[in-house]
């Protein structure tokens, strides 16, 4: 099995082989977070986006990039988009909950995100992303 890791400082993910078959919780995070998925149609802009095999699959947080930065407004957005991008993992039953919270700060967004386990558990996630 194929799991990525995600490098904060350089903004890329890595990947590396393992062998025990389970699902890895950061690598479904990841690989929802970094599809694009489609636009809704109120989008404007010339491209919807979208992934060709689903383009429901993933998220909207490169609309960001063509957005201006209007405090809380742009935070709000980003945790939104982060959710339903990762509701899927709910209604999979993965998990039962997802909260997430963002800061904005000189151009770069960090995203926490906290996933509650169906043992209740939780795991946390932070990811930094360059928005100019």
């Amino acid at each position: 099995m194929i799991t990525l890791t995600y490098n904060n400082d350089y903004q890329y993910c890595d990947w590396f082989m393992s062998n025990d078959g389970q699902l890895n919780l950061e690598t479904e995070i990841l690989v929802a977070l970094g599809t694009d998925r489609i636009a809704e149609d109120t989008w404007t802009g010339a491209d919807k986006k979208g992934w060709c095999l689903d383009p429901s699959f993933g998220s909207r947080l490169w609309e960001l990039k063509e957005m201006s930065y209007e405090n809380g407004t742009y935070e709000s957005k980003a945790n939104s988009f982060v959710k339903e991008s990762l509701q899927y993992l709910i209604t999979n039953e993965v998990c039962k909950d997802i909260d997430v919270s963002s800061t904005y700060d000189s151009g770069r967004l960090t995203i926490m995100i906290t996933i509650t386990k169906n043992n209740s558990e939780k795991e946390d996630y932070q990811y930094e992303w360059g928005t100019n």
